[in-house]
């Protein structure tokens, strides 16, 4: 959610640099108020994701499946990506039987 409001303030607010951190960060933290959530992110965190994505070191790709956008690193193979709720591991839900 970050990064897609971060990329807007960017392409259409005209900010750019500590100026759009700082009010994507602000858009964040309010939408996770509406929606009564914790936050997931902290504002260094947030810092640290935007310089691993001007590094080239993260990116965005899209799930073939849903269509949703989801963090991933640059080196993955991503032309066929499907998510994790699209397409959960094998090993999800299952415990250990004693």
């Amino acid at each position: 959610m970050f990064m897609d409001i971060y990329h807007y303030i960017v392409n259409n607010a005209g900010v750019s640099g500590v100026e759009a951190l700082i009010k994507s960060y602000r858009l964040y933290k309010e939408q996770l108020g509406v929606s009564e959530d914790e936050p997931v992110l902290s504002i260094t965190r947030a810092w640290f994701m935007l310089r691993f994505f001007d590094a080239k070191l993260l990116q965005l790709t899209a799930c073939k499946e849903c269509g949703g956008y989801f963090v991933v690193h640059s080196d993955e193979l991503c032309d066929n990506y499907n998510c994790g709720i699209c397409r959960p591991p094998s090993r999800a839900g299952k415990t250990k039987r004693r």
